[in-house]
């Protein structure tokens, strides 16, 4: 038996094959270009309006789903005074006496 085969440190090295650079190539280069993309159709200025408005309502809206929670947590543990009620224990007790729905106590108001 060969003593070198053993002793990894006294193998023969393995040569690797040259690095190439890589060559960049656009996908689905060798097809012909398609027609190009249809214009959307004009919008009138009364549709655009129409258009923010609803994009914004919408965005109100969902904002204060997500916020009110936080604002309700914020107004009691302001109202909690220096005894350091901490956010995690406010939000169980709050849990637990007045439900979960009481995170959106003043969701109504915040709406209209």
């Amino acid at each position: 038996s060969d003593p070198r085969s053993s002793d990894p440190l006294r193998a023969p090295l393995i040569r690797a094959p040259p690095l190439r650079a890589p060559t960049l190539r656009m996908i689905n280069q060798d097809r012909p270009p398609s027609s190009p993309p249809r214009p959307l159709p004009a919008s009138t200025p009364r549709q655009r309006n129409m258009q923010n408005a609803a994009s914004a309502s919408v965005g109100a809206v969902v904002t204060s789903l997500f916020v009110t929670p936080f604002e309700v947590l914020k107004v009691r543990q302001q109202a909690c005074g220096s005894s350091g009620c901490g956010m995690v224990q406010l939000g169980q007790t709050l849990v637990r006496a007045e439900g979960a729905t009481a995170f959106w106590a003043g969701l109504r108001p915040t709406l209209l």
